[in-house]
């Protein structure tokens, strides 16, 4: 009898045990990585990192955030940075598993203050190639979500022929952050003019480059009206 209770005893033991071996199982953390190796921001604005394990199922995926130059680009707990002056810093995670560790370099460019205006040369190729020019234009340039910019030129002509100037709205301009400043682009964009769209125009291969001070622009309109404007902050 003593000895089925013994036995008894042994086999609960033993699953309790393994029971708890597998409660306590940890999988630790051998590496992570950023989804971001490098970013560009400019001044005031906000981009958060997020961190990949490996293994996937690691126990414990609670990490540090840090910043070399925190005066340049602060990160907070949750891997959101902010540009704070023009210049170059690093954003390191460390996990609390092993001190693995993961960066991302972050250059923070010129402040914009949108909306933006410039005032310049608008030049458009003529069918004949003679080249029509109309001075002191105004662009005006404003962001309209993450990535997003809207162009409206005011009174423009994109010919003698045209009977009356335009105030011309292209929205969907995809817009990307650079050391020296915005680059933009757009392909197949309807305008907007005279109160509704306005596909006779519609834009295609627009290219451009904001700086603070400085704007440089070229598209097409409609297919056959090649042009160009260069102009300076308004």
């Amino acid at each position: 009898m003593n000895r089925i209770v013994f036995c008894m005893l042994a086999i609960t033991f033993f699953f309790v045990a393994c029971d708890k071996d597998d409660d306590e199982a940890v999988t630790a953390v051998t590496g992570i990585t950023l989804n971001e190796e490098s970013i560009v921001l400019n001044v005031g604005e906000n981009k958060s990192l997020s961190v990949n394990f490996q293994p996937d199922n690691a126990t414990n995926k609670n990490v540090t955030w840090t910043s070399d130059q925190a005066e340049i680009a602060s990160v907070d707990k949750n891997g959101k940075i902010t540009g704070i002056a023009v210049g170059d810093a690093t954003i390191t995670a460390t996990t609390e598993d092993g001190k693995k560790t993961a960066s991302c370099k972050v250059t923070v460019a010129q402040s914009f203050q949108f909306p933006q205006s410039y005032i310049g040369t608008l030049s458009v190729t003529q069918q004949d190639n003679s080249t029509f020019t109309q001075e002191n234009v105004t662009v005006t340039m404003t962001k309209t979500g993450e990535n997003l910019m809207q162009m409206i030129m005011l009174g423009v002509k994109f010919s003698n022929e045209m009977p009356i100037s335009l105030d011309m709205t292209v929205n969907g301009i995809t817009s990307e952050s650079s050391e020296n400043g915005i680059s933009l682009t757009g392909d197949q964009l309807i305008p907007m003019a005279m109160g509704g769209e306005f596909p006779r125009y519609i834009i295609t291969g627009l290219n451009a480059s904001l700086t603070v001070d400085d704007i440089t622009l070229s598209m097409t309109c409609g297919g056959i009206y090649p042009l160009t404007f260069s102009g300076s902050k308004k």
